[in-house]
């Protein structure tokens, strides 16, 4: 009895060894469940076991084993998504699940053209939607706060995945109550304007009997212009500070060639990427104009506020009735003020100052407003202006001295936004070769030059 157990004993070692009686017990459930095309069981068994009994690696090996296409796709598809950081918003259980489920599922419902797919409907753990123009599948993220990018009275940004195999990422998406179809038109028109904040879809849904309107856009993770002016983390050298004001430049000159007037660009409508780039201390930066809300065509605007916040519209915006172009200028004025704030590392006087308690009527208060503009920068304008008819100026001085331009209370003197694209290139273009010019006189010294004297 004894020698038969030991034999018995010894056969399972060897076996044990050869690998045979080593297979996972999850992972043959799996195998069973693919064999028996049992789609439903199989991806709750996903959502139970990987990343806990069963890595990701083995399910990738089961599915190459079984010729499992859709498995295949999904783990592919599972692992490129698993590398967008995205661990606190969703675990890699829970994302195989919906891969698998939109690679073997979903087109069943979109057949049936249901291109929203709540969690109740789909017992998935967030829910999916589809847009049948860009053919686009979007995995959403907003069950956890830390998905949530802000809040408005009726607007809500939050965080989406854009399923794709190779190349998924992560969008913001902003979903709507409000009707915006201005602001989609207008974003439609704009597309391709760089500059801009760029719409990659959009989509229509109702939910719970209220109606949604939303759209996906590239996440720009350091948020608003507001939020990184005030972050000492992000302290800008002059180039930085020069590369932002053309990217916003660019933008709105690309909305003026197509007769778009913006007209609510206050510190929250830009929106920021920082990012840094590989073995090097040097930063990317991206800055875009967003929230079309209140643009429209320059033929519509006549008799209407120029800027949705006060405290970025010019003098003659508080008196005059414009119309027509003069809406260019006082879009042009109020990219200034902020660009002022960017160059001077503070917020202009005049928007610190509380002048409408000064005014007893629009015609006190554009006068009040002119007075603190003009107190704040004629001096130095007419300090630069003296100096360029005798020397050139510095970068930084043309820096200057174009968003003095750009914020001079008088509209026949301000600039055009073609002048001020100008301006900006060549005082950047001035500062990249001093750069480089110091760079190389540098290394021209002898090497002797710099050792010490004994």
């Amino acid at each position: 009895m004894f020698r038969v157990f030991a034999n018995g004993l010894i056969i399972f070692s060897v076996l044990f060894c050869a690998g045979r009686l080593s297979a996972n017990p999850v992972k043959e459930k799996l195998r069973a469940y693919i064999q028996t095309h049992d789609d439903a069981t199989l991806s709750m068994a996903l959502r139970d076991s990987v990343g806990y009994t069963i890595t990701l690696e083995e399910v990738k090996k089961l599915a190459d084993e079984e010729k499992c296409q859709p498995l295949k796709r999904a783990v592919k598809a599972a692992s490129a998504i698993n590398g967008l950081e995205i661990s606190q918003d969703l675990s890699l259980a829970e994302l195989v699940q919906i891969t698998y489920f939109i690679e073997v599922r979903l087109k069943a419902f979109i057949q049936e053209k249901k291109y929203y797919l709540p969690i109740k409907d789909s017992v998935l753990s967030r829910a999916l939607e589809y847009d049948p123009i860009t053919e686009s599948v979007f995995i959403h993220l907003d069950i956890k706060n830390s998905a949530c990018l802000g809040n408005g009275a009726k607007k809500r940004v939050t965080k989406s995945i854009l399923y794709d195999l190779d190349h998924p990422e992560i969008l913001a998406r902003l979903d709507q109550t409000a009707h915006c179809r201005r602001e989609m038109e207008m974003s439609k028109k704009l597309k391709g304007v760089n500059g801009v904040l760029q719409v990659k879809a959009y989509t229509e849904r109702q939910e719970d009997g209220v109606n949604f309107r939303t759209m996906f856009c590239k996440l720009y993770r350091q948020g608003t212009i507001f939020q990184v002016l005030k972050n000492p983390e992000y302290k800008f050298t002059l180039k930085e500070k020069m590369h932002i004001a053309l990217s916003i430049i660019k933008g709105l000159e690309g909305m003026q060639k197509r007769n778009i007037v913006h007209k609510d660009l206050h510190q929250h409508n830009y929106l920021v990427n920082i990012s840094k780039r590989k073995n090097s201390s040097k930063r990317d930066i991206e800055v875009v104009i967003a929230d079309l809300g209140l643009a429209e065509y320059i033929w519509k605007s006549r008799h209407k506020r120029p800027q949705g916040d006060t405290n970025f519209t010019p003098p003659e915006g508080i008196v005059k009735k414009l119309s027509g172009k003069a809406f260019y200028s006082t879009d042009l004025y109020a990219v200034g003020c902020l660009l002022y704030q960017i160059c001077y590392e503070k917020m202009p006087y005049w928007q610190e100052v509380n002048y409408p308690k000064m005014a007893n009527s629009p015609k006190e208060r554009a006068k009040r407003l002119y007075q603190l503009i003009e107190k704040s920068t004629a001096s130095r304008r007419f300090e630069l202006n003296a100096k360029s008819r005798s020397a050139k100026l510095t970068p930084k001085e043309e820096f200057e001295a174009t968003i003095l331009q750009m914020v001079n209370p008088n509209p026949k003197k301000r600039l055009k936004v073609k002048q001020a694209r100008k301006q900006l290139e060549e005082a950047l273009k001035r500062v990249s070769k001093r750069r480089a010019h110091f760079q190389v006189s540098f290394l021209d010294f002898p090497y002797e030059s710099f050792q010490l004297c004994t």
